[in-house]
Protein backbone atom coordinates (compact mmCIF):
# COMPACT_ATOMS: atom_id res chain seq x y z
CA UNK A 1 0.00 0.00 0.00
CA UNK A 2 2.85 2.52 0.72
CA UNK A 3 4.15 2.46 -3.05
CA UNK A 4 0.28 3.00 -4.39
CA UNK A 5 0.15 5.93 -1.94
CA UNK A 6 3.72 7.19 -3.02
CA UNK A 7 2.64 6.72 -6.22
CA UNK A 8 -0.10 8.44 -5.88
CA UNK A 9 1.25 11.31 -4.31
CA UNK A 10 4.01 11.58 -6.94
CA UNK A 11 1.40 12.01 -9.83
CA UNK A 12 -0.34 14.71 -7.44
CA UNK A 13 3.56 15.92 -7.19
CA UNK A 14 3.82 15.99 -10.92
CA UNK A 15 0.44 17.62 -11.75
CA UNK A 16 0.71 20.66 -9.12
CA UNK A 17 4.34 20.92 -10.69
CA UNK A 18 2.77 21.05 -14.21
CA UNK A 19 -0.17 23.17 -13.25
CA UNK A 20 2.50 25.58 -11.66
CA UNK A 21 4.59 25.89 -14.72
CA UNK A 22 2.00 25.89 -17.17
CA UNK A 23 0.35 29.19 -14.67
CA UNK A 24 4.22 30.92 -14.47
CA UNK A 25 4.17 30.54 -18.51
CA UNK A 26 1.28 32.48 -18.62
CA UNK A 27 2.90 35.07 -16.42
CA UNK A 28 5.84 35.44 -18.54
CA UNK A 29 3.68 35.35 -22.23
CA UNK A 30 1.47 38.31 -20.58
CA UNK A 31 4.14 40.01 -19.26
CA UNK A 32 5.79 40.25 -22.54
CA UNK A 33 3.04 40.81 -24.17
CA UNK A 34 2.20 43.67 -22.25
CA UNK A 35 6.27 45.19 -22.62
CA UNK A 36 5.87 45.02 -26.57
CA UNK A 37 2.72 46.89 -26.38
CA UNK A 38 4.28 49.68 -24.06
CA UNK A 39 7.38 49.62 -26.50
CA UNK A 40 4.79 50.20 -29.55
CA UNK A 41 3.00 52.73 -28.00
CA UNK A 42 6.51 54.77 -26.79
CA UNK A 43 7.41 54.60 -30.10
CA UNK A 44 4.33 55.71 -31.62
CA UNK A 45 4.30 58.85 -29.17
CA UNK A 46 7.72 59.58 -30.03
CA UNK A 47 7.20 59.59 -34.09
CA UNK A 48 4.38 61.73 -33.04
CA UNK A 49 6.53 64.28 -31.80
CA UNK A 50 9.53 63.94 -33.68
CA UNK A 51 8.39 62.17 -36.74
CA UNK A 52 6.42 64.81 -38.50
CA UNK A 53 8.46 67.74 -37.74
CA UNK A 54 10.56 69.20 -41.05
CA UNK A 55 14.08 68.48 -39.67
CA UNK A 56 17.55 68.93 -40.90
CA UNK A 57 18.02 65.20 -41.56
CA UNK A 58 14.63 65.51 -43.89
CA UNK A 59 15.82 68.47 -45.81
CA UNK A 60 19.10 66.95 -46.50
CA UNK A 61 17.22 63.72 -47.77
CA UNK A 62 15.10 65.88 -49.75
CA UNK A 63 17.80 68.20 -51.46
CA UNK A 64 19.99 64.53 -52.27
CA UNK A 65 16.17 62.89 -54.16
CA UNK A 66 15.96 65.87 -55.85
CA UNK A 67 19.24 66.12 -56.90
CA UNK A 68 19.18 62.36 -58.03
CA UNK A 69 15.99 62.65 -59.69
CA UNK A 70 17.07 65.47 -62.06
CA UNK A 71 17.98 65.02 -65.47
CA UNK A 72 20.90 67.38 -66.35
CA UNK A 73 21.98 66.66 -69.78
CA UNK A 74 20.83 64.14 -72.42
CA UNK A 75 22.28 62.50 -75.30
CA UNK A 76 20.37 62.50 -78.43
CA UNK A 77 21.51 61.49 -81.70
CA UNK A 78 25.17 61.57 -80.94
CA UNK A 79 24.27 65.15 -79.81
CA UNK A 80 23.96 66.59 -75.85
CA UNK A 81 21.43 68.71 -74.86
CA UNK A 82 21.67 70.59 -71.56
CA UNK A 83 19.10 72.69 -69.65
CA UNK A 84 15.46 72.15 -68.21
CA UNK A 85 13.64 72.94 -71.49
CA UNK A 86 16.13 71.82 -74.05
CA UNK A 87 15.30 68.46 -72.55
CA UNK A 88 11.80 69.10 -72.41
CA UNK A 89 10.98 69.94 -76.18
CA UNK A 90 13.49 66.90 -76.68
CA UNK A 91 11.26 64.20 -74.43
CA UNK A 92 8.33 65.66 -75.73
CA UNK A 93 9.50 65.48 -79.46
CA UNK A 94 10.15 62.01 -78.31
CA UNK A 95 7.27 60.87 -76.89
CA UNK A 96 4.93 62.60 -79.79
CA UNK A 97 6.76 60.37 -82.62
CA UNK A 98 6.53 57.17 -80.27
CA UNK A 99 3.14 57.73 -79.81
CA UNK A 100 1.89 58.97 -83.15
CA UNK A 101 3.29 56.47 -84.87
CA UNK A 102 0.59 55.60 -87.22
CA UNK A 103 1.82 55.33 -90.44
CA UNK A 104 3.98 52.64 -89.23
CA UNK A 105 1.38 50.46 -88.48
CA UNK A 106 0.75 50.35 -92.18
CA UNK A 107 4.62 48.71 -92.48
CA UNK A 108 3.55 45.75 -89.84
CA UNK A 109 0.09 44.83 -91.69
CA UNK A 110 1.61 43.20 -94.48
CA UNK A 111 3.35 41.11 -92.00
CA UNK A 112 0.45 40.52 -89.79
CA UNK A 113 -1.21 39.22 -92.29
CA UNK A 114 0.45 36.19 -92.48
CA UNK A 115 0.60 35.30 -88.74
CA UNK A 116 -2.56 33.25 -87.15
CA UNK A 117 -4.58 34.70 -85.12
CA UNK A 118 -5.28 34.27 -81.44
CA UNK A 119 -7.85 36.01 -80.84
CA UNK A 120 -10.94 36.00 -82.49
CA UNK A 121 -13.27 39.19 -83.52
CA UNK A 122 -15.63 38.86 -81.51
CA UNK A 123 -13.22 38.49 -78.05
CA UNK A 124 -11.23 41.49 -80.15
CA UNK A 125 -14.22 43.90 -80.41
CA UNK A 126 -15.36 42.96 -76.19
CA UNK A 127 -11.66 44.24 -75.56
CA UNK A 128 -11.68 47.37 -77.63
CA UNK A 129 -15.04 48.75 -76.39
CA UNK A 130 -15.18 50.79 -73.35
CA UNK A 131 -15.66 49.35 -70.12
CA UNK A 132 -19.21 50.70 -67.63
CA UNK A 133 -19.21 52.30 -64.71
CA UNK A 134 -19.98 49.23 -63.15
CA UNK A 135 -17.42 47.34 -64.03
CA UNK A 136 -14.99 50.08 -62.86
CA UNK A 137 -17.03 49.93 -59.36
CA UNK A 138 -16.40 46.15 -59.08
CA UNK A 139 -12.36 46.47 -59.78
CA UNK A 140 -11.97 49.24 -57.13
CA UNK A 141 -14.26 46.96 -54.70
CA UNK A 142 -12.06 44.18 -55.35
CA UNK A 143 -8.66 45.56 -54.15
CA UNK A 144 -7.06 45.54 -50.99
CA UNK A 145 -8.59 48.47 -48.49
CA UNK A 146 -5.02 49.79 -47.60
CA UNK A 147 -3.52 49.45 -50.98
CA UNK A 148 -2.69 52.63 -52.79
CA UNK A 149 -3.12 51.90 -56.88
CA UNK A 150 -1.49 54.67 -57.74
CA UNK A 151 1.70 57.25 -56.56
CA UNK A 152 -0.43 59.62 -55.72
CA UNK A 153 -0.78 57.40 -52.12
CA UNK A 154 -4.54 57.50 -51.93
CA UNK A 155 -5.96 54.20 -50.83
CA UNK A 156 -8.67 52.29 -52.16
CA UNK A 157 -10.29 53.05 -49.02
CA UNK A 158 -10.24 56.47 -49.52
CA UNK A 159 -11.77 56.05 -52.92
CA UNK A 160 -14.39 53.93 -51.49
CA UNK A 161 -15.35 56.29 -48.44
CA UNK A 162 -15.72 58.93 -51.00
CA UNK A 163 -17.08 57.59 -54.20
CA UNK A 164 -20.21 59.22 -53.69
CA UNK A 165 -18.05 62.21 -54.42
CA UNK A 166 -15.69 61.92 -56.68
CA UNK A 167 -17.36 58.94 -59.00
CA UNK A 168 -18.05 60.58 -62.08
CA UNK A 169 -14.88 62.38 -62.27
CA UNK A 170 -13.31 58.94 -61.37
CA UNK A 171 -15.59 57.46 -64.28
CA UNK A 172 -14.53 60.26 -66.59
CA UNK A 173 -10.92 60.35 -66.14
CA UNK A 174 -10.67 55.92 -66.34
CA UNK A 175 -12.93 56.29 -69.60
CA UNK A 176 -10.18 58.57 -71.05
CA UNK A 177 -7.02 57.17 -69.93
Amino acid sequence: MDSMQAEKEGKEERKQDYLKEKEIFWEIYRENREEEEEARLKSIILWLKAGDKNTLFFHNNMKIRRARNQIGKMQVENQEVKGTEEIKKVAHKHFKNLLSAIEEMAKYEEILQHTKRKIKKEQNKDMCKDFTEEEIVEAIWSLHLNKAPGPDGFTIAFYRNHWHTIRKDFVRMAKNV
